[in-house]
């Protein structure tokens, strides 16, 4: 799989950098079949289907086509005789004919052209009924009649598999992208990955977990487990990381030993539970990935910012975040980046972003729909606010469509592909202005992401690895690269009825304001409790499950659970935070000292529907209760 011993230094470089990609490509990918490519004949004829495993990120005339097939016999008759085709395609000119043809995998690329041919095991492979083989990596050079586009080109690649059996013939194909490269990248485009860390509670009221979803996530093979893993590698790209100190509460509880409760049986879990130790493993992994790329925080428990400043409460809407800041701060030791805030979508309008500049933010994440243009061309992710806003300098707009790409379902079932996918949608992206002034774009997926361990892997490797891409930090993004290349303005438009939609409602926030004051005269009564009204909080929280990011749906799924999560306090001690989440609405937080007041005081804001002691779900009925 070498490029040539006459390649000059630079492209040997490129080459051996592209083909240790595939070789981490290989070693994620395993044997596993993620995608389904499309296949021939009825449903009486033999069965097969061909996945990309692996293929290079890019080629160019020094710098060889490699990739990696497997195929499955799905029929009942051995499969033989297997042979492979690639063609290519004709260049693609622009970014939405690409998405086209990411999006419909059954459609025929215009142009094509038969590049190789090849027979796995020189004609004696066969593949078993219900079998699946991994076939070797293939390399071959990109055809000498094809003329490379300076600086590059992107161009769809159709690989096709066929084979015979006693029941006939059969065939099966993919389509991919492949980029080539000719000549030095002198501007590359630069580009920022935001990695939001967030996951909802998964403890009741007394601590307790009520489930071990947690631990399947933190695992090596689950999504958050996999983030923390490859951020933790000494080379390890240079994302932007964005925290939810909840989610390491939730960690650091699952580390040691600790108690699940199902139904009406409590188990207790013990510290060398795989479970435990996957838990104790992210937070390690975790910790050096944080030193690695600096964290900036979440608000804790994903609170709803918008919606807190629309109803006017400004003080309790910074809250949150200056408690996750702080909170952050302690467990890494390090003060996080303040300098970029990323709210909730919501109902953002100046008066939310001056609250975020009272929180230190310079930078602020706004869905596209907030700050419209009508340029062709892509523009670069940084907005210039300009005064009246609050005080922020700037914001950064994640570019929609491949923001949108990386929560595609695609992303899952068929990692290889839509990793190549949305790097050959970057390629194009730079291709548009190549090696001009500085450009840059964000990708921002929805702040409950959950790539697959194969995808997220390969999609920040190939970030990191081509040429026509400098990946960096978001704060450097926000401040390296200008509003451009359009001339427009790009004013912050007024939020619509769809985004107040997504938040919590005033009234329910009125409630919550009430019940927070009668809280508060009622800890200056009770003997005992002269610290309770210093202590005692009370917090909307956004609704659990519902959808967060520039890709978000508007449908959201209402809260069922009340929890309580554990948390320190340097001023107050151990201290527990209620997170009481009513049906249709969001959540109340107190915290006030278990030492003290076993039994927290818990206040319902009237008409908030909560679900009574007993009836409903099994976790209400271990919500605490005043008596």
């Amino acid at each position: 799989m070498s490029a040539g011993t006459t390649a000059a230094a630079p492209a040997h470089r490129w080459c051996l950098a592209t083909l240790g990609l595939l070789g981490a490509v290989l070693a994620i990918v395993g044997t596993a079949l993620p995608a389904r490519a499309q296949q021939s004949g009825t449903s009486s004829d033999p069965k097969i289907e061909l996945t990309l495993q692996a293929i290079s990120s890019v080629t160019g005339p020094k710098t060889p086509l490699a990739y990696r097939l497997a195929v499955r016999n799905t029929g009942s008759a051995e499969l033989r005789n297997l042979r492979i085709q690639a063609s290519i395609g004709e260049p693609i000119g622009t970014r939405s004919e690409l998405e086209q043809l990411a999006n419909e995998p059954d459609s025929q690329p215009g142009g094509l052209a038969p590049i190789q041919s090849w027979w796995p095991g020189d004609g004696s492979a066969v593949v078993a009924p219900g079998a699946t083989l991994g076939l070797p990596v293939h390399s071959e050079p990109l055809p000498t009649w094809l003329l490379i586009r300076t600086p590059g080109m992107v161009l769809p690649l159709v690989l096709r598999v066929s084979a015979s059996s006693d029941q006939g013939p059969a065939s099966s194909r993919l389509t991919t992208f492949v980029v080539a490269t000719a000549g030095k990248v002198h501007s590359p485009l630069r580009i920022s990955l935001l990695v939001p860390l967030h996951e909802q509670t998964h403890r009741n009221p007394a601590g307790d977990f009520v489930d071990d979803k947690l631990g399947k996530l933190l695992a090596a093979n689950g999504s958050l487990g996999a983030i923390a893993a490859e951020l933790a590698r000494p080379d390890a790209p240079k994302v932007s990381l964005l925290i939810d100190p909840l989610l390491t509460d939730e960690a650091t509880a699952m580390g040691g030993s600790w108690k699940l409760k199902r139904g009406g049986r409590t188990e207790t879990v013990s510290a060398g539970d795989p479970r435990s130790l996957a838990a104790k493993k992210f937070l390690q992994d975790l910790r050096v990935a944080a030193s690695h790329n600096l964290p900036a925080a979440l608000p804790y428990a994903n609170a709803d910012l918008p919606s807190l400043v629309r109803a006017g409460s400004d003080a309790e809407a910074l809250a949150p975040l200056l408690y996750a800041r702080k909170h952050l701060k302690e467990w890494l030791g390090p003060d996080p980046d303040s300098s970029l805030a990323w709210p909730v979508p919501g109902a953002i309008d100046a008066a939310t972003l001056k609250v975020l500049a009272d929180a230190e933010a310079e930078s602020v994440v706004l869905d596209s729909h907030l700050l419209p243009t009508s340029a062709s061309t892509t523009q670069n992710a940084t907005v210039d606010l300009g005064s009246g806003l609050g005080g922020l300098e700037r914001a950064l707009v994640p570019d929609p469509a491949l923001s949108a790409a990386l929560a595609d379902p695609k992303g899952r079932s068929e990692p290889a592909q839509w990793a190549q996918r949305v790097l050959a949608e970057t390629a194009m992206t730079w291709l548009e202005l190549p090696n001009g002034a500085s450009r840059g774009i964000l990708l921002a997926p929805p702040q409950d992401w959950r790539p697959t361990p194969g995808f997220f892997r390969l999609l920040v490797r190939g970030l990191a690895g081509v040429p026509w891409l400098d990946l960096m930090p978001a704060q450097e993004l926000a401040t390296q690269v200008p509003q451009g290349p359009g001339k427009g303005d790009r004013p912050l438009v007024p939020y619509t009825q769809a985004d107040v939609s997504l938040g919590l409602a005033a009234s329910y926030l009125h409630n919550v304001s009430s019940v927070n004051s009668k809280l508060t005269s009622f800890s200056r009564m009770v003997p005992g409790f002269p610290e309770l009204g210093q202590g005692l909080q009370l917090r909307p929280r956004r609704r659990p499950g519902h959808a967060s990011g520039p890709a978000a749906g508007r449908g959201a799924a209402h809260p069922r659970h009340a929890h309580l999560q554990e948390r320190r306090d340097p001023d107050h001690g151990d201290q527990r935070q209620l997170a009481a989440a009513h049906r249709g609405a969001a959540a109340v937080v107190a915290t006030c000292r278990p030492a003290e007041n076993e039994r927290a005081v818990h206040g319902e804001p009237q008409g908030a529907g909560h679900p009574q002691a007993r009836g409903g779900d099994q976790d209400d009925r271990d919500l605490p209760h005043s008596g």
